[in-house]
């Protein structure tokens, strides 16, 4: 008969086999096989960028985070890109931006207020959709 103290039980991680490697206790674990597939986890952050005045939207802010910081009212033009283009837009700044239409159709209020987000996503047809905390 063998009793164990199960409190005073420490077995160092190297001497046991067939567990996968976990962070310990004040390491941050790299996110980098997580995915249900076992593949790379990848765009878990949307790139941003920062802009304090007046913007005209490019196919290359797809699937980009854009955030306004200015202190004047701004105009950001929206022209037709590709169907699927899709961004997010944060007003941190004090002024409100209102989008504006160029060649598309624009569903939706069209003003960002102060501390508000909203989205902007291209559907067929020449169609943009506005959606948030849109006014």
């Amino acid at each position: 008969e063998i009793d164990v103290d199960e409190g005073k039980l420490q077995i160092p991680a190297e001497n046991v086999l067939g567990l996968a490697a976990v962070a310990t206790v004040g390491t941050l674990a790299a996110l980098t096989d997580l995915d249900a597939g076992g593949g790379a986890l990848t765009n878990h952050l949307a790139p941003q960028d920062t802009v304090s005045g007046n913007y005209t939207f490019v196919q290359t802010d797809s699937g980009r985070e854009k955030v306004f910081t200015g202190s004047a009212a701004a105009t950001w033009t929206i022209p037709a890109l590709s169907a699927g283009t899709h961004a997010v837009v944060h007003n941190v700044g004090t002024a409100p931006v209102t989008f504006a239409a160029n060649g598309v159709t624009l569903a939706g209020m069209t003003t960002l207020a102060a501390a508000k987000t909203a989205a902007v996503s291209w559907l067929p047809g020449g169609v943009v959709k506005l959606t948030g905390e849109l006014s």
